[in-house]
């Protein structure tokens, strides 16, 4: 595997990551009850040296309820990651003989937490994912591949979802990064104890890094080095899913009893038939559902993102590519995983946001599929209206109400009638045509000469 060296394209290296930071950090934030519930959790941790919720729960109705107290309904991960950067803001606060919890004090330690927590971690999934696509471009015929590779960087980082959630406290991107890096390190780098940290991190997909493990070194070793292997997995991965269950264990009383359990639920997210569900929230797979995350107009992935739909001719391509099956179908194992999980979620449209939130953790490698499209006019014009959706929605609300056509009735109805809008709009598409331009800049591949890219082809 070649991958992505600092030595090939150093300066455009910096000049992008630098940029894309840049991007996530000045983007305007819209946190509301989903963050504050997660932020609640960090600040009862750091103040109180609790789980409990009780005197920050009323900026939202993410909780649920247990014995008189109130936690979290959100998964632990992204505010057990606050803790050390919200109690370092803290004590510098109380040196300055500030409140840590005043309104205005209070948001701006969402804020950077939310900088630390999601933008900064999808800036580190950016360079990994980066590396990858590399790994693939000598198969595809350097240096149009390789220039291909950044353009698929971009795509992810600015025209899907990726982008208003790296700006938002919610851990879907926080998810991503984690099990993109379980993936990347079993894949590519062949080490079982790392992809295992970053998978029980992710939670997620780790049946299929464990068949992956075992499968892809069925050729190249004995069953022991295979039960090695795997072995060296499950290890990485104790730790924090030692955590997990005991964080579990202390709120709600069972290592596996989850905060959407319909007896400590808030009553109103919980139906009647919440109670004859697995952990009650999965039941059975639904179309409707299948429909509304994928094609609806209200939040579908590819009416929001066109550029992705090229991911399902991309995984075709993936999976015929000699050597390339094994990798690809863990891909997509994960991608269907991750769609299945969704349409079969008694809460699957994900509430008042934009698009199918609980996807997002699999978007990398749905992505990663486009590196096998042939970059013509079509990806082009796609990726282009995508990057604009995606850049429209930050600009105006990353959590609007659901209206029955997403971009028409809300995101360019409100675009094109507020002018603070389009400042906003207009500020960062110039910094995204600026990444742009990096991903179209030369490049050179090692152990090749240092070529200007031809124009892609039609």
């Amino acid at each position: 595997m070649t991958g992505f060296t600092l030595g090939t394209g150093k300066v455009r290296a910096v000049l992008f990551f630098s940029l894309l930071f840049l991007l996530y950090w000045k983007a305007p934030r819209f946190n509301g009850v989903n963050a504050n519930s997660r932020f609640n959790l960090t600040k009862a941790i750091v103040l109180d040296h609790s789980f409990i919720i009780d005197k920050y729960y009323a900026n939202t109705m993410d909780w649920s309820h247990r014995e008189g107290h109130y936690y979290t309904n959100k998964a632990p991960g992204s505010s057990l990651l606050a803790v050390p950067i919200y109690a370092a803001l803290v004590w510098q606060e109380r040196a300055r003989n500030l409140d840590p919890l005043e309104l205005h004090t209070d948001l701006e330690n969402l804020r950077r937490a939310d900088l630390f927590v999601t933008a900064l971690p999808s800036v580190v999934l950016c360079f990994f994912f980066l590396s990858f696509l590399l790994g693939k471009a000598p198969a595809r015929g350097p240096p149009l591949a390789a220039r291909h590779a950044w353009i698929v960087l971009f795509a992810y980082a600015v025209a899907t979802l990726a982008f208003p959630y790296s700006i938002m406290l919610w851990g879907h991107q926080t998810a991503a990064t984690f099990l993109f890096l379980a993936f990347y390190f079993a894949t590519t780098q062949r080490r079982p104890a790392l992809a295992g940290w970053f998978a029980s991190l992710a939670v997620l997909a780790v049946a299929g890094l464990l068949v992956y493990l075992w499968v892809s070194h069925v050729s190249a070793s004995s069953p022991a080095q295979r039960a090695q292997t795997l072995l060296k997995f499950c290890l990485g991965a104790l730790p924090v899913f030692l955590v997990f269950i005991g964080y579990h264990k202390s709120c709600f009383g069972g290592w596996l009893v989850l905060p959407q359990n319909p007896l400590y639920h808030n009553p109103v997210q919980v139906s009647p038939e919440d109670y004859h569900k697995l952990f009650g929230v999965v039941g059975l797979p639904s179309a409707h559902a299948l429909f509304g995350i994928l094609l609806s107009t209200e939040r579908g992935l590819f009416y929001l993102s066109p550029v992705l739909a090229l991911a399902v001719p991309g995984f075709y391509r993936w999976l015929r590519a000699p050597g390339e099956r094994a990798q690809a179908w863990l891909a997509a194992w994960i991608v269907l995983t991750g769609v299945l999980w969704n349409i079969s979620f008694n809460g699957w449209y994900a509430g008042q946001c934009v698009g199918p939130r609980y996807l997002i953790p699999f978007l990398p490698f749905l992505t990663a599929a486009l590196i096998w499209v042939r970059p013509g006019r079509l990806f082009y014009f796609l990726l282009a209206a995508s990057a604009l959706n995606m850049l429209a929605v930050v600009a105006v609300d990353t959590q609007p109400e659901t209206v029955h056509n997403i971009l028409t009735d809300k995101i360019y109805a409100d675009l094109f009638s507020r002018s603070r809008l389009w400042f906003r709009f207009a500020a960062m598409t110039s910094v995204a045509m600026a990444l742009f331009a990096c991903c179209c800049l030369r490049i050179k591949l090692p152990g090749a000469r240092t070529a200007q890219n031809a124009p892609p082809s039609s």
